[in-house]
């Protein structure tokens, strides 16, 4: 009989024939048609996270579950050899900091009782707190990821008021280990590849200290850096992802089988998700009202996507100049937020608007005074670059602009997601987005469009340029 053994935190071990893992646990990558080893007939187009070694055949732990469901897999003898920690008596809080609602709790019930795995929740139904929590109720020092500097204080905040005490930051040039640290992956992934040996090693013994992992917006985990990270934390035995998009699309139209085998590798299987539909019912967000804006048009042919972008999204005068009306407008009825991927296309907005532009060139100190006084209401307009795609804890935004054009259908749920969070005063949040023109502009559009129309909760509406 086949056997498998789960020899530690990290990997599993094949005993028997590896062709079904193997043809399981591969996928194709984006454009590996274009690549010259395929080209070349030298590779098959497959990346495969199946590892051999002096004739013995193993694949990450977290895929575990996902071979386990195969119908072949019955004859498979499973043999566990993984260590649960203790809980440390007394780590953190003894009681909850913080009130839950049901949603909540069940997320946290679920991954105490899954140990391992990843969350879906909307942007918006409180993860900080879900994660907070788990962690609490855990009792084992607890190593949390993500992937910006402002987010990672944010989550530091957070995490401190669930479990009672202050808690370690590693990145924006702090080193603070606690018992409880949050960290950008970059700065580890750094340290681990620094050429000092003696920085290797002190980043190695922190990593060993933590028995539990946590994943802030997940879906990152199926960056190299990142699994390198995760690969390094060999007693962390919870692993835990959370994200509102874990396994995005390409398309938008369905997942992304690399993502999805990645992002499980060294963290787990899907153990619970909430839907939109569901977020909204429960009253932890608001709907969005989508407006999709048309024929703000631009002239000639661009030989190239990123000459396209330029003259199509950045130097489009109707394009611009409709965002800039519109957003005088909208600030005088509520909080707005106009966000852009392009640093020279936020400047140029922030400049004919009077606004602040905030993006990663500047300090964590000058972003964190910017949010708050938008928070209080001294600042009713913003421009804000990709580093607000995930994180952004602004829940009085009233008004969110589209300026960026893109196609990524994870992206845009996590920007939408940013004027989603409900409060007291807000019943929805209005959304507007433009159709784009040309030859690669158009598809994405498109694919924007159908990620918008395919999620029942969001209303879509067409309106002319002219009609605002």
């Amino acid at each position: 009989m086949t056997a498998i053994r789960l020899l530690d935190n990290l990997w599993a071990q094949l005993d028997g024939p590896p062709e079904d893992i193997e043809r399981l646990l591969r996928f194709r990558p984006k454009g590996y048609q274009f690549a010259p080893s395929y080209k070349a007939k030298h590779w098959d187009g497959y990346i495969s996270l199946v590892r051999h070694r002096q004739g013995e055949t193993f694949f990450p732990v977290g895929l575990f579950p996902h071979v386990l469901a195969q119908p072949w897999a019955e004859r498979y003898a499973v043999t566990d050899q993984r260590q649960r920690p203790e809980p440390h008596a007394g780590l953190y809080a003894d009681t909850p900091h913080i009130k839950l609602d049901a949603h909540q709790i069940e997320a946290v019930e679920v991954a105490i009782r899954a140990e391992r795995g990843v969350i879906q929740y909307p942007t918006g139904t409180g993860k900080s707190v879900i994660l907070g929590e788990t962690i609490r109720r855990l009792d084992v020092p607890t190593l949390v990821l993500c992937d910006k500097r402002d987010l990672m204080r944010q989550l530091a905040k957070e995490v401190a008021r669930s479990v009672g005490q202050s808690v370690g930051m590693i990145g924006d040039g702090m080193w603070v280990v606690a018992d409880c640290t949050v960290s950008t992956y970059q700065t580890l992934y750094r340290r681990l590849n620094a050429k000092d040996e003696a920085v290797v090693e002190a980043a190695e013994w922190s990593l060993e200290h933590f028995q539990a992992v946590i994943a802030d917006e997940g879906h990152h985990a199926e960056a190299r850096t990142f699994a390198e990270v995760l690969q390094h934390l060999p007693n962390a035995y919870y692993r835990l992802a959370f994200s509102a998009t874990p396994f995005r699309s390409w398309s938008g139209r369905s997942t992304d089988r690399g993502t999805f085998l990645r992002v499980q590798a060294w963290t787990g299987p899907p153990i619970a998700t909430l839907s939109i539909s569901s977020g909204i019912e429960s009253g932890r967000i608001v709907p969005p009202d989508i407006f999709i804006v048309h024929g703000c048009t631009w002239p000639g042919v661009a030989p190239n996507f990123k000459t396209e972008y330029q003259l199509g999204i950045v130097e489009n005068d109707a394009r611009n100049q409709h965002i800039v009306n519109l957003a005088r407008r909208l600030q005088f009825s509520g909080p707005t937020v106009v966000l852009v991927d392009r640093i020279e296309h936020g400047r140029w907005l922030s400049d004919e608007l009077h606004a602040p532009f905030l993006h990663g060139g500047l300090s964590s100190d000058v972003r964190t005074r910017t949010y708050e006084r938008f928070r209080r209401d001294e600042l009713s307009l913003l421009i804000v670059s990709k580093i607000a795609d995930e994180g952004l804890d602004l829940p009085n935004i009233q008004h969110l602009i589209l300026a960026g054009g893109g196609r990524a259908a994870h992206r845009q749920i996590q920007r939408i997601g940013r004027g989603m969070r409900a409060t007291s005063e807000k019943k929805s949040v209005l959304v507007f987005d433009y159709e784009d023109y040309g030859r690669y502009l158009a598809g994405h559009y498109r694919k924007r469009r159908r990620t918008y129309e395919a999620e029942a909760a969001f209303t879509v509406i067409d309106i002319d340029k002219e009609e605002i």
